[in-house]
């Protein structure tokens, strides 16, 4: 009867951690694609501090104002590495169009300012301390990078790094950009 129970119980978690998996799965199937505005859920709001200023970022306040592209990263994460300075590319080439945030919620403070400084990472950068942010967009792997549109829906999602996927984002930046 134990073994019973105990199975039952390790079920229910298994079930439990596939749901929380599959709140982007059919849409990471795509990775790196724009979703159809029809067919893309909302984005999960936070208000998280910037790390440079301490102001605190509304995500669905600021994607009103235009896209934001913002992606989940830590300083040991050898692909984030890879991305971020991809990303700063970006964000200068979409200065005044398109807002880009990195979130980090592994690392001290003292250290991804060390770690920003030492690359040259000017894009604004949110502290995800209590992974609040990190928990709302079920992230169990990092670099995630998501696409928000102006009415705060999730129109793209690129989990983990590859120089394709980092290729792809512009054309998926530049068609979301036109769709207004």
């Amino acid at each position: 009867m134990r073994s019973l129970v105990g199975l039952v119980l390790v079920g229910v978690i298994a079930l439990a951690i596939l749901s929380m998996k599959t709140q982007w799965e059919d849409n990471i199937g795509k990775t790196g694609e724009l979703i159809p505005a029809a067919h893309a859920k909302a984005a999960p709001n936070f208000t998280l501090p910037e790390m440079a200023t301490g102001r605190m970022v509304d995500l669905q306040t600021e994607a009103r104002k235009q896209p934001i592209v913002f992606s989940f990263w830590a300083t040991w994460c050898g692909p984030c590495r890879e991305e971020l300075p991809k990303l700063q590319t970006l964000s200068e080439k979409y200065r005044g169009r398109v807002q880009f945030y990195g979130v980090n919620s592994d690392d001290s403070l003292p250290d991804a300012k060390k770690f920003l400084a030492k690359n040259n990472l000017t894009f604004p950068m949110l502290l995800d301390d209590q992974h609040a942010a990190h928990n709302g967009y079920g992230v169990e792997s990092i670099p995630m990078l998501f696409v928000i549109d102006t009415s705060g829906k999730v129109r793209a999602i690129t989990e983990g790094y590859s120089v394709e996927a980092s290729e792809r984002l512009p054309k998926v930046l530049d068609a979301l950009l036109a769709e207004k």
